[in-house]
């Protein structure tokens, strides 16, 4: 689908490697939302915090291990997703992952 919408080659290849990560990222995130402790984000709500504040200076701080985790994850899976990379870049886009596989397939034959 995303090679017959008529989108400039690099907004598809971000899609394409985005929709790849995605469930990785969520799982990552759900597993770390999933740990905190709901009465920490009332306690803040009582003391007056808003919602945007408890998200701020409670949340965030909380899930910070699992969502460094999930981005670091999704950037390896992205990276390492070649296939992605040869199936949406045109002939005129060279990704960092297309210049890893072509050069390990060059030094092979060599």
């Amino acid at each position: 689908m995303l090679t017959r919408v008529d989108l400039p080659e690099l907004l598809v290849l971000i899609i394409g490697h985005v929709l790849i990560c995605l469930p990785f990222t969520i799982a990552g995130i759900v597993a770390s939302l999933d740990g905190v402790d709901p009465q920490l984000e009332q306690a803040a709500w009582t003391l007056g915090a808003s919602r945007l504040r408890i998200l701020w200076e409670v949340t965030i701080p909380l899930v910070a291990p699992g969502l460094l985790s999930a981005m670091l994850f999704a950037f390896i899976v992205s990276f390492g997703d070649v296939y992605i990379s040869l199936f949406l870049s045109g002939p005129g886009m060279t990704t960092l992952p297309i210049e890893i596989f072509a050069f390990i397939q060059w030094k092979a034959r060599r």
